[in-house]
Protein backbone atom coordinates (compact mmCIF):
# COMPACT_ATOMS: atom_id res chain seq x y z
CA UNK A 1 0.00 0.00 0.00
CA UNK A 2 1.44 3.44 -1.45
CA UNK A 3 -0.69 5.65 0.97
CA UNK A 4 -1.96 3.53 4.44
CA UNK A 5 -4.56 5.54 6.34
CA UNK A 6 -5.46 5.88 10.27
CA UNK A 7 -8.07 3.93 9.34
CA UNK A 8 -5.84 0.50 7.60
CA UNK A 9 -3.97 0.99 11.50
CA UNK A 10 -6.83 0.81 13.18
CA UNK A 11 -8.38 -2.45 11.08
CA UNK A 12 -5.12 -3.83 11.33
CA UNK A 13 -5.07 -3.47 14.89
CA UNK A 14 -8.61 -4.94 15.32
CA UNK A 15 -6.94 -8.09 13.51
CA UNK A 16 -3.96 -8.52 16.03
CA UNK A 17 -6.38 -7.94 18.78
CA UNK A 18 -9.08 -10.46 17.41
CA UNK A 19 -5.87 -13.11 16.33
CA UNK A 20 -4.23 -12.55 20.10
CA UNK A 21 -7.89 -12.90 22.17
CA UNK A 22 -8.19 -16.31 19.65
CA UNK A 23 -4.97 -17.98 19.18
CA UNK A 24 -6.45 -21.11 21.55
CA UNK A 25 -9.53 -21.35 19.38
CA UNK A 26 -9.66 -24.32 16.66
CA UNK A 27 -12.17 -27.51 15.16
CA UNK A 28 -10.70 -30.55 15.59
CA UNK A 29 -11.88 -33.12 12.73
CA UNK A 30 -11.62 -36.96 13.28
CA UNK A 31 -11.28 -38.87 10.55
CA UNK A 32 -14.46 -40.86 9.63
CA UNK A 33 -16.21 -38.70 12.29
CA UNK A 34 -19.94 -37.36 11.88
CA UNK A 35 -20.01 -33.92 13.12
CA UNK A 36 -21.44 -31.40 11.05
CA UNK A 37 -20.00 -27.76 11.38
CA UNK A 38 -23.16 -25.23 11.78
CA UNK A 39 -22.72 -21.36 11.62
CA UNK A 40 -25.82 -19.11 12.45
CA UNK A 41 -25.18 -14.90 11.92
CA UNK A 42 -27.36 -11.74 12.46
CA UNK A 43 -27.09 -8.41 11.30
CA UNK A 44 -29.34 -5.35 11.52
CA UNK A 45 -28.75 -2.35 8.84
CA UNK A 46 -27.20 0.95 9.96
CA UNK A 47 -28.48 0.06 13.61
CA UNK A 48 -25.79 2.51 15.57
CA UNK A 49 -27.85 5.73 15.66
CA UNK A 50 -24.75 7.73 16.05
CA UNK A 51 -22.07 6.53 13.16
CA UNK A 52 -25.14 3.71 11.20
CA UNK A 53 -22.85 0.78 10.98
CA UNK A 54 -24.39 -2.30 10.92
CA UNK A 55 -23.81 -5.06 13.92
CA UNK A 56 -20.97 -6.03 11.35
CA UNK A 57 -18.92 -2.77 12.08
CA UNK A 58 -19.46 -1.50 8.53
CA UNK A 59 -21.19 1.18 6.69
CA UNK A 60 -23.57 -0.52 4.13
CA UNK A 61 -25.43 1.04 1.36
CA UNK A 62 -28.40 -1.70 1.63
CA UNK A 63 -29.96 -4.20 3.92
CA UNK A 64 -28.79 -6.71 1.34
CA UNK A 65 -24.72 -5.32 1.32
CA UNK A 66 -24.85 -6.04 5.12
CA UNK A 67 -26.20 -9.94 5.07
CA UNK A 68 -23.68 -10.20 2.32
CA UNK A 69 -20.67 -8.74 4.84
CA UNK A 70 -22.45 -10.59 7.51
CA UNK A 71 -22.88 -14.28 5.92
CA UNK A 72 -19.31 -13.45 4.44
CA UNK A 73 -17.81 -13.06 8.37
CA UNK A 74 -19.50 -15.45 9.24
CA UNK A 75 -18.04 -18.36 7.46
CA UNK A 76 -14.99 -16.98 7.82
Amino acid sequence: MTQPTKMHAKVAKRILRYLKGTENYGILYKRGGTEKLLGFTDNDYAGDVEDRKSTSGYVTLSTTEAEFIAAAGCAC
